[in-house]
């Protein structure tokens, strides 16, 4: 006997990478920002579709911390309920699902290692 349970979108996050010049001092700095639908505040919006375009007007205007922008990723993350199984051996087979989707890649290709550079520094 096999049992499913319903798979249906458990939530969605989206996820910001930005890479550019801090206010005082001058330096490069980059930083990163998780949006779920808690941290969305702007009523009429379907946060589970949202566009380019709104998500570069929220990075815009919470990354308070940079004068400058130089680069930026932007991702999205769908991920679903688990789908659990009861096989005809007793035993529960549970998969996990996700999609993974990047909106906006970085221009630059060292910004990925500026990015790592400044979030994860070395020190000797």
């Amino acid at each position: 006997m096999t049992v499913y349970t319903t798979v249906d979108v458990d939530f969605v996050r989206y996820h910001i990478s930005v890479v550019g010049k801090m206010w005082m001092p001058t330096a490069t700095a980059a930083m990163e920002v998780d949006i779920n639908k808690r941290d969305w505040n702007v009523i009429d919006t379907d946060f589970d579709n949202l566009t380019l375009e709104e998500l570069e007007h929220y990075m815009y205007t919470h990354t308070g911390d940079l004068s400058q922008i130089t680069d930026y990723k932007i991702e999205k993350t769908i991920e679903c309920r688990p789908k659990a199984s009861v096989g005809d051996d007793g035993w529960l087979e549970v998969t996990h699902r996700s999609k993974h989707y990047v909106m906006r890649d970085w221009e630059d290709e060292d910004s990925p290692n500026v990015l790592i550079d400044c979030l994860y520094p070395i020190y000797d």
